[in-house]
């Protein structure tokens, strides 16, 4: 509730408006080429269930997963050549904490599991050679999907070991491409998926 009104906007102008003007640039350019192409969005696993405090960040990646999901269907309508995938990142390793403008009286830092930069490259490229409906990036967001249904039990897990902490001390993440752990990205078996990375669709 202390958030200004114009810093929402702000928000939403780059989360959420960004991704609505390059989506239907990307949709129209394939509809007139003619040929195949995949449309991917970045979303957010704060974009299926909202943490306290982000509630800003919450709205504007929960309006990116319906916009991708309404446009999704109306391509599919339209019979257009166009695959839609959308990303769900759990807690990845950018500085935004760093460069974001905060309302907490200390410098907000992730805590717990944070995956590189990287493991989200990777399921953009795989996204556009293996057309999903939607790939999740880390264990936080596979584990709101499973417990999307079960709010109270979603609430325990994101509040008790997987929220924010607001310490001026970020956390270390495993950066080994081969380790299959939580503290790792590639916490599903390659045997799974030869990416490490877990899909749906």
């Amino acid at each position: 509730m202390d958030v200004s009104i114009p810093d929402m906007k702000r928000m939403f102008d780059t989360d959420f408006w960004g991704v609505v003007y390059g989506s239907r640039a990307a949709a129209n350019h394939y509809q007139q080429r003619g040929s195949a192409g995949a449309l991917i969005n970045v979303g957010s696993f704060l974009g299926d269930r909202a943490v306290a405090v982000q509630s800003t960040y919450s709205a504007a990646k929960h309006a990116v997963h319906g916009w991708t999901d309404a446009l999704r269907m109306e391509l599919e309508a339209d019979k257009a050549p166009v695959s839609v995938t959308l990303i769900h990142p759990g807690r990845i390793d950018t500085p935004y904490n760093e460069h974001a403008r905060s309302y907490m009286p200390n410098q907000p830092a992730h805590r717990g599991m944070i995956y590189p930069p990287e493991a989200v490259a990777e399921a953009i490229l795989y996204a556009a050679e293996h057309p999903k409906r939607d790939m999740f990036v880390g264990l936080q967001a596979k584990l709101l999907a499973i417990l999307g249904g079960d709010v109270s039990s979603a609430n325990r897990q994101v509040d008790g070991g997987l929220g924010v902490s607001f310490s001026a001390i970020r956390s270390p993440f495993a950066r080994s491409r081969g380790q299959c752990s939580l503290s790792g990205w590639l916490w599903n078996a390659r045997a799974r998926n030869p990416s490490g990375l877990d899909s749906f669709g």
